[in-house]
């Protein structure tokens, strides 16, 4: 990989000394180089920003193509239906494991609005 990478360096400044406007579409050869080598640097603890730098791209390019990779979370229907009973309390837990207890569901609502 360490010998590609000087190759792959040069393939981009090349690409973006050819060109004449500041908006810039990568080819989708070097964008899955860039990215194959992005994800191999990450595996090894390289920041975001040193690989970028490394490669002499925009941070926040690489940042939007390694996030457009990223699985989407799906939203699933609910059914909403009316209860005699008020609700006193709501457990909320993420899909990353975080757990909030103890709020009504007034409060889970403000504090759902305002992570939001």
């Amino acid at each position: 990989m360490h010998q590609d990478i000087s190759v792959l360096r040069s393939q981009i400044a090349e690409f973006l000394q050819s060109r004449r406007s500041s908006h810039v579409r990568y080819p989708s050869e070097l964008k899955a180089w860039i990215l194959e080598y992005a994800r191999f640097q990450q595996r090894q603890k390289i920041s975001k920003a040193e690989i970028a730098a490394d490669l002499g791209l925009a941070l926040t390019t690489l940042k939007n193509w390694l996030y457009a990779e990223q699985p989407k979370a799906k939203v699933k229907p609910v059914v909403v239906s009316s209860t005699s009973h008020r609700i006193s309390s709501v457990v909320l837990i993420t899909r990353h494991g975080h757990r909030v207890e103890g709020l009504d569901v007034d409060g889970m609502a403000q504090l759902l609005r305002g992570l939001s």
